[in-house]
């Protein structure tokens, strides 16, 4: 169940908060109840001082606030959550064949997952959804910011610039609307995570509301640091969490994710693909959609891999000054 709405439930406005727990999740950057749903019990508990039973009691009214309250019910109808989904939005990548290929664009409230090869176009993809995430909805757009989280160094304003000047928009607008943050570590990185809900409270104002998350890319730092077998049980344990967050994040405050992923050779592989995400399971299963980014000459090939309403099948595009363009 999406939690779309425009009030973002101040912990001023959650009378059940005495203020030794108020300050208590102040200290480690909870602002609102729609953070206590995302954080949960569990992590609320493992940073705070609070016992178990306050966790609990704090995350259970919470969702009482910002789920039950908004639809009377802890459950809903089929057909209103299918009324809520055609309702909700999604964000064009500027190119029909990938709009077809996701079914009219990025979802809300949901992550999306693209991987491939260094080069294919995962980063300009990012770059091009930037940009149009700010447009209005009649364009493909929702009016919004986007937070760019950079864990490999490679965000250039400059290209982001280049892209709105060649869609006749003003790039000092489209950059103003962008905000972004370099993660140095993984640890920096799962602390940034954190930081999302703080921020989209500090920004309410019309058009200022954040719409999407970009993290590009969310496994190069975990393979950098964690090395050799006896950490990889630790390594997928840390994403897993770190993924959870990022969809409990779309889901309670309605925003798209859109998260790269680097690849890795199947050695052993004879027949098929001879690659794949890395990441492995705890990847796959965190992400919504999954989409395989290819070489194909000088343009590229994107497969939907991984669904739950889209069929498997691929479409052409190609890169540009524009970002990411169907194949003239």
């Amino acid at each position: 169940m999406k939690m779309s709405g425009s009030d973002n439930f101040a912990l001023e406005d959650c009378p059940w908060l005495d203020e030794t727990t108020t300050e208590a999740l102040r200290r480690v950057g909870i602002v609102s109840a729609r953070d206590i749903v995302a954080w949960g019990p569990r992590k609320i508990r493992r940073l705070t001082e609070l016992d178990w039973t306050a966790c609990e009691k704090v995350c259970r009214q919470a969702l009482e606030l910002v789920v039950v309250n908004r639809s009377k019910s802890a459950f809903q109808t089929a057909e209103s959550v299918y009324a809520e989904r055609k309702s909700s939005g999604m964000i064009s990548t500027g190119c029909n064949s990938l709009d077809y290929l996701l079914g009219g664009g990025i979802e809300i409230g949901a992550v999306t997952e693209l991987y491939g090869a260094g080069g294919v176009g995962k980063t300009q993809l990012c770059y091009t959804l930037a940009v149009t995430v700010q447009l209005p909805p009649s364009k493909g757009g929702l009016e919004g910011c986007c937070l760019y989280i950079d864990s490999e160094g490679t965000f250039r304003p400059e290209r982001i610039a280049q892209i709105a000047r060649s869609k006749s928009f003003d790039p000092e607008q489209v950059l103003e609307k962008i905000k972004v943050s370099r993660a140095y570590n993984s640890a920096h990185l799962q602390l940034l995570v954190d930081e999302i809900g703080s921020t989209i409270c500090q920004m309410p104002e019309a058009g200022q509301k954040v719409k999407l998350i970009i993290v590009d890319s969310i496994i190069g730092l975990f393979r950098a640091e964690y090395k050799g077998r006896e950490e990889l049980s630790e390594r997928q344990q840390t994403i897993c969490e770190l993924l959870h967050q990022l969809q409990k994040l779309a889901d309670v405050y309605g925003i798209a994710v859109v998260i790269t992923n680097q690849i890795q050779t199947c050695p052993d592989s004879y027949f098929g693909e001879t690659i794949k995400a890395a990441g492995g399971n705890v990847v796959a299963h965190g992400s919504t959609y999954r989409i395989f980014l290819k070489y194909s000459g000088k343009n590229r090939i994107a497969r939907m891999v991984d669904s739950p309403c889209h069929p498997e099948r691929e479409v052409l595009f190609t890169l540009s000054d524009s970002g990411v363009i169907d194949v003239r």
